[in-house]
């Protein structure tokens, strides 16, 4: 989104605030910000926000396209005329038809095992398929006695069988083959059952054929053959529609890696960076400790690191200007020059100081600024040899020839003879690297070594898998109990239990209250519930007056067969509610532990050290994108899963083994069958929608408490001048928009991505979820990048690489699932088991061992292929490449024709460097650049195609590290005015900031003036007769500004001058009114 490769906008020139007529009333004692202030922090927040003025059709060019049509729905013509018909015959309506209006969806149901109950005084049980037609040859029936205690039986045992024996089974089986043969359902009179179907057998009739007995009957629910292989067909050509779709994916996401590549190219060559002229180098501490045995000399006046700098430079121009010519140039050069020689060092104690300094300033804590700085004074004493150590080496070259002949430094003086001496430096290894850009550098981390963040990454992903169990446990647990209620009372149709139970209703749901209940009135350990009770409930709560949740039922108890009234209701309506409210939160609960996880992840992952923005983002992403996608794909999976099929397939040995699984996976599906897509898809489809529409919320947690911040600020008015801010930063925080974070919005795309892919063949209205998320994905974005979010920093092209790279694993996803839900046995195959009781789950039918040729061949074909393409591609490109195959386009090489690095720099730029370096030259006796750079910049004209960005590796010349330091530049006008400090003089204003600058360059300090001064109010009086002093004892001439010019300086700031007081009396000079006021007020 706002990588290296993704800006192409044309540089400009910075944004400055029109200033507001002075208004002499504006600036009064009652002014914590003075006018002069406001305009410069309104400047600032301005160029915060480059795009803020860009009309709104080009942050969103679809909106010219923009058609909303809204059209009904047309139902279903067949159905419709078949209703039509129905009525006008006076016939009712089958209630399959019916759901099948309500819900189109059922149409994916298969086969199944229907197990119905009723009283044997019952005239008439129901039996009903979902989807098929029900198949009398292979049903079981018989009778549940009265005094058993257990009433889900489906299948006959030791306790039916005493009643089974006494039934005729040859009518019975002819009163089913009449009523029930090839019907979607049929009505049974269970009550001519019990008169003309049974026997006595040894006084068993009262217990057989009482009201409180039951008779059961599973019969299953088939569907025809010709209908079963349309479904194959259908299922066939949704396996190859799957497929294409899947391949489509790839070369749609190996198209846009190959467009992304060559539009980075293309913008790398029309644009400018710093990057584009330099490489990094890693000083180690071979390099820095053979250096001080051998090439350092105390005597000769300069400090380390100048005399570092100086034996590099001129070691590697020399080097560099005897290597071969590449041609990247028009005439060959006489002598490869480097235009800027900067460095990293291990101070990133010493940067984190003065970020909390910063913090501490923004919010006027003075006492705490001034314990820092004097933490700081004592560890710059301590430390100073650590501090001023370099760890990374940035060389920028003035050209493109010097550029590309370091970067082929390794590889010329490796392969040929005559420069293999060329291979070491100080007694190490050279290996020359492409530079991050500047402001993608993370200043305080390039002391880290890789096996520094490889140790730490194995910390924090340890940390990271024990928080991730910790979540998934919690989700998971959380979830089976929120499932509990609902496989408590079975999902059953009420009208046909009503009419089953006729005038027994009342009497069978208080007897099943009844046997899940004890004496004193509570639940049983593992209640049995057949559905009469729920029904009993629901139906009375609703049509009878008076009857509540809470109402007293009278009936007659077993164990002591006395009359007793109870609240039958209660605990069903408690189990209810409980199970509607986690279940309904259930999705929230989902999206807002990944918000949690999110911010504790992103916490983590910064302390592993990356010393580039981009790669700690590509971490950041990566890893927050597992959190998600774990609890939001797969943890819904597992919760509802159950394991024991599949382990059927492994040995006995392996079954034991693996017994704690099959425990704690123990849910009611087995496989993809067509209820699994109404309990557990419908909650995925829940969880994505909910995910479509947080980024909405997300933008009034970011804009709702800054507006409640502005309006506080002003009083609840629209003037931003009326402010009760007294610090700029302060001022600008409120007033700009918050930092631009990219990473969780990639890890959002990836998971949407996979969730889609991995669910999308059963649920294909993922897909157009997913595209709904894209779409307001993208119009928040592009909105909130150009009026809200600060601009971001310039990324390399490493975020995108890593996001295209990983979306294309989901088409794994994609086909593999997509296999297993096609060859579902009992969609496409027409399997059904027995189940045993009314809490048993049918079996599937589909393990590793019924693989075969079927209509989801092609993906699991496919699949395979595709896996072994992506994994090749992953792991062993190059060596793949070495070998003669080819994955993708080679290395391109483009002579970008970039100009003399001088003659590129912004005036602005140059004018920025310049007055730093003049500042610490003049006031504090060291530059941090030489002479010749000095002078090249100073006489350096308008360029005609300028660096984009920050042109320096220096870590003051990134704004954000201004930002946190506080830091007010020297080419800041007025610079003095804006600084606000701790005490009342006015001559140490820009001690403030100077303490920054001092402590990130020390290594140009030489030791000895590091050791004598102090960070106290008025250092800058002391610090510099420290450094004329140890240049003197050198025999060199002091350094900073002549006498006559302090002199002038100081009576200007002093006050005391006529030339002042004239400037103050001038009614028309408004400029140094303001001055003046300003330093009154401060």
């Amino acid at each position: 989104m706002s990588s290296k490769g993704d800006q192409e906008q044309e540089e400009k020139v910075p944004f400055v605030y029109k200033a507001e007529p002075l208004n002499i009333q504006m600036v009064n004692s009652f002014q914590p910000l003075l006018l002069i202030q406001i305009n410069s922090a309104k400047t600032k927040i301005a160029n915060n926000h480059p795009l803020s003025r860009i009309p709104l059709l080009k942050a969103l060019p679809y909106l010219y396209y923009c058609r909303c049509c809204l059209r009904k729905p047309k139902k279903d013509f067949h159905i419709g005329l078949k209703k039509a018909l129905l009525k006008k015959m006076d016939m009712k309506m089958p209630k399959t038809d019916i759901k099948l209006e309500e819900d189109p969806f059922l149409l994916l149901g298969g086969s199944e095992s229907l197990c119905k109950f009723a009283p044997m005084n019952s005239k008439k049980l129901t039996l009903e398929c979902t989807t098929g037609f029900l198949d009398p040859a292979n049903a079981i029936y018989g009778i549940i006695p009265e005094e058993s205690d257990i009433v889900n039986y489906c299948m006959n045992n030791n306790v039916t069988s005493k009643c089974f024996d006494s039934l005729d089974q040859v009518k019975i089986n002819k009163t089913l083959t009449d009523q029930c043969s090839d019907v979607h359902s049929c009505v049974i009179n269970v009550d001519e059952i019990r008169q003309n179907a049974f026997k006595e057998i040894n006084g068993n009739k009262f217990q057989c054929t009482d009201s409180q007995a039951d008779f059961f009957i599973q019969i299953p629910c088939v569907v025809h053959e010709d209908a079963q292989i349309q479904r194959q067909t259908e299922g066939l050509f949704i396996s190859c529609m799957a497929v294409f779709m899947a391949l489509f994916f790839i070369i749609v996401i190996d198209y846009l890696r190959c467009i992304f590549k060559n539009q980075y190219i293309e913008w790398d060559v029309k644009t400018i960076t710093a990057g584009d002229y330099s490489v990094e180098l890693n000083v180690t501490d071979k390099m820095w400790s053979n250096f001080l045995k051998d090439i350092y000399n105390p005597e000769k006046g300069k400090t380390k690191l100048e005399q570092f700098r100086n034996h590099i430079q001129s070691e590697l121009e020399e080097r560099l200007t005897q290597m071969p010519d590449l041609g990247y140039e028009d005439e060959t050069p006489e002598r490869i020059y480097i235009s800027m020689f900067t460095f990293a060092f291990d101070n990133s104690e010493l940067i984190n100081l003065l970020k909390q300094r910063g913090e501490a300033i923004k919010f006027e804590k003075w006492d705490l600024m001034r314990e820092i700085n004097k933490k700081i004074d004592n560890l710059k004493t301590k430390n100073c040899d650590i501090y001023n150590r370099p760890v990374t080496a940035f060389l920028t070259f003035e050209n493109e020839e010097g550029l590309n002949r370091c970067k082929n430094y390794n590889d010329v003086a490796e392969n040929d003879e005559q420069y293999f001496e060329y291979k070491t430096l100080l007694g190490e290894e050279l290996d020359f690297q492409d530079a991050a850009e500047p402001t993608d550098i993370i200043w305080e981390n390039r002391h880290f070594t890789d096996l520094d963040r490889f140790f730490r990454t194995l910390y924090i992903s340890f940390k990271v898998f024990v928080l991730l169990s910790i979540s998934f446990v919690f989700i998971f647990f959380c979830s089976q109990e929120a499932n509990k209620p609902l496989l408590k009372y079975p999902p059953i149709n009420c009208e046909d239990i009503e009419e089953t139970q006729g005038d027994s209703f009342k009497i069978n749901a208080f007897g099943e209250w009844d046997r899940n209940f004890n004496a004193k009135g509570k639940e049983v350990d593992d209640p049995i519930y057949m559905g009469v009770l729920k029904c009993y409930c629901d139906i009375n709560i609703k049509q009878t007056e008076g009857f509540t949740k809470s109402s007293y039922v009278d009936g007659v108890r077993r164990a002591n067969n006395e009359p007793f009234e109870a609240q039958i209701c209660k605990k069903y309506a408690s189990d209810t509610f409980n199970a509607k409210i986690i279940g309904y939160s259930m999705s929230v609960m989902i999206v807002s532990i990944n918000f949690i996880l999110r911010a504790i992840m992103i916490n983590w992952i910064k302390w592993i050290g990356h010393d580039t923005h981009s790669s700690q983002i590509k971490a950041i992403t990566n890893g927050v994108f597992l959190a998600q996608y774990l609890n939001t794909g797969i943890l819904l999976l597992l919760v509802q899963a159950n394991f024991g099929e599949i382990m059927k397939d492994l040995d006995s040995e392996s079954v034991d083994r693996f017994n704690i699984i099959n425990k704690i996976f123990n849910g009611p599906f087995y496989d993809f069958v067509p209820l699994w897509y109404t309990a557990v898809g419908y909650k995925i489809v829940q969880t994505m929608i909910i995910n479509c529409v947080f980024p909405l919320c997300e933008i009034g947690m970011g804009f709702g408490p800054l507006w409640i911040a502005r309006k506080i600020d002003t009083n609840w008015t629209n003037n931003s001048y009326q402010t009760k801010t007294t610090n700029m930063q302060r001022y600008i925080d409120i007033y700009s928009g918050p930092v631009y974070l990219i990473h969780f919005k990639y890890s959002g795309i990836m998971n949407v991505t996979f969730i889609t892919m991995m669910y999308g063949v059963g649920q294909p209205i993922l897909f157009l979820i997913a595209a709904i998320s894209f779409l307001i994905l993208y119009t928040q974005e592009r909105v909130m990048t150009a009026y809200f979010y600060q601009q971001p920093p310039a990324f390399d092209d490493q975020l995108t690489k890593n996001v295209l790279g990983n979306v294309r694993w989901a088409s794994l996803f994609y086909l593999f699932f997509g296999f297993w839900q096609l060859s579902n046995q009992v969609i496409f195959q027409n399997y059904w088991s027995y189940i045993t009781d009314t809490q048993d789950v049918m079996l599937s039918g589909h393990t590793f061992e019924n693989i075969k040729v079927d209509q989801s061949s092609p993906l699991l074909l496919i699949g395979l292929a595709v896996l072994i393409i992506i994994f090749l591609q992953t792991f062993f490109k190059k060596t793949l490449k070495a070998w003669g195959y080819s994955f993708g386009g080679a290395k391109i090489n483009v002579d970008e024709n970039l100009p003399f690095f001088f003659t590129s720099i912004k005036l602005s730029d140059a004018d920025w460097l310049l007055k730093e370096n003049d500042n610490l030259q003049e006031e504090y006796g060291f530059s941090i650049i030489s002479k010749r750079v000095s002078k090249i910049l100073d006489t350096t004209g308008p360029p005609k195609k300028a660096i984009s960005g920050v042109p320096y590796y220096i870590v003051l010349a990134n704004p954000s590290y201004q930002r946190d330091f506080q830091y007010i530049c020297c080419d800041v006008p007025d610079r003095d005015t804006l600084i606000k400090d701790d005490d009342d003089d006015d001559d140490n204003d820009c001690e403030q900031s100077d303490l920054v600058s001092i402590l990130l360059n020390m290594a140009y300090i030489p030791d000895e003036v590091i050791e004598k001064f102090h960070f106290e109010s008025g250092f800058n009086k002391k610090f510099k007769p420290f450094m004329d002093a140890y240049l003197n004892k050198r025999g060199k001439p002091s350094t900073g500004r002549n006498t006559k010019n302090n002199s002038k300086n100081n009576s200007i700031l002093s006050g005391n001058s006529e030339e002042k007081k004239n400037k103050i009396l001038d009614p028309n000079d408004s400029g140094q009114l303001v001055k003046l006021l300003s330093k009154k007020m401060l």
